[in-house]
């Protein structure tokens, strides 16, 4: 059986994956060499975003978790990374230890969302079949609880450090549930009136953007920095589930924006890939920036070569689709 994608969730997962492309080149290239961007440092807290909206899309619709395709997710993995990853440390004389890690990309590459995200996969048989025949009141104590764990001890009071970032399988059972949860109130949210919740997420993220751009090394600026910035934080959830509001209430049919979604996983693991990230787009990125001359500029060029680079990475995972396939020739051949 064919699945059936939702345009407007599908338009989503290609923002989400702007947003994280974004934030990455203004993370990794941009503040590093120009401290001075608060403009830019501000922004990150609306491109924070694309993670959870990852995982909120997950919980929506559930996962519906096979070998088929964590095999797929793993070798979308290792070939996106190991091969080049691998010429490049033995064309620099490194040892063998340090190849055997360039096959080990689980447990030693740049993806921690992959890992994490796998890991999750495998528990998800067992959580699918929990939150399906839970209980309102139950569903309710297993929100509060998960958002104590991981808002008040993981985020506010930073009480264990595993927590802290909200890059664990704790926190991505948080966010799955809340995705789940949105879809079981269904009812309730389809009420309010979409400019409504537009005008709030306009609104709510100029006010964080403008506080923290005026309040970067005070008091205040902390304070949105703890409530607003990790992926456990109240602000930055509070934020992605305004968004993803509005375009659940959007509906959308277009065969291109599925088409084109179906591969916008491939540009986070090739964007991130080590030797891409560090010297190729890091250049690239760097020289764009230096050359702008205000910071407009400097914002719609960025800007620019996000959508390229997706695009881009977008062409060579179409190119590559042939090769996604080979999970469910293994599995038709062991019946798995």
């Amino acid at each position: 059986m064919q699945k059936i994608r939702e345009s407007n969730f599908e338009l989503l997962r290609i923002i989400a994956m702007f947003c994280i492309l974004f934030y990455h080149f203004i993370g990794y290239f941009i503040l590093p060499i120009d401290e001075s961007a608060i403009f830019l440092k501000s922004l990150r807290f609306l491109l924070h975003v694309g993670v959870l909206l990852f995982i909120f899309i997950s919980g929506y619709f559930t996962i519906k978790p096979t070998i088929r395709g964590g095999m797929k997710l793993l070798l979308m993995t290792i070939i996106y990374f190991v091969p080049l990853q691998f010429i490049v440390d033995a064309m620099n004389g490194a040892g063998v230890i340090s190849l055997a890690r360039d096959i080990c990309v689980l447990s030693y590459g740049p993806y921690w969302f992959i890992t994490t995200y796998l890991l999750f996969y495998l528990l998800v048989p067992v959580i699918n079949k929990y939150i399906e025949n839970i209980s309102y009141i139950q569903r309710l104590y297993l929100l509060g609880a998960l958002a104590f764990i991981n808002i008040w001890i993981g985020r506010i009071t930073e009480g264990l450090p595993y927590l802290i970032e909200g890059k664990n399988i704790i926190n991505f059972f948080f966010l799955y549930l809340i995705g789940n949860t949105i879809r079981n109130c269904k009812s309730y949210w389809e009420k309010i009136p979409l400019t409504r919740i537009i005008i709030l997420f306009i609104v709510y993220n100029i006010a964080i953007i403008s506080t923290y751009y005026y309040n970067q090394h005070g008091v205040i600026g902390k304070v949105v920095t703890r409530l607003c910035y990790g992926y456990n934080s109240p602000g930055l959830i509070f934020g992605a589930l305004l968004l993803f509001l509005i375009f659940a209430k959007i509906k959308i049919k277009n065969k291109l924006i599925n088409y084109v979604s179906s591969s916008v996983f491939a540009v986070y693991l090739i964007t991130d890939q080590t030797y891409i990230r560090n010297y190729v787009l890091k250049d690239l990125v760097e020289t764009i920036y230096t050359a702008s001359v205000t910071t407009y500029l400097q914002i719609l060029l960025i800007m620019s070569f996000t959508i390229f680079v997706m695009f881009v990475c977008i062409v060579i995972d179409k190119m590559l689709s042939p090769m996604w396939k080979i999970p469910n020739f293994i599995s038709q051949k062991v019946h798995l």
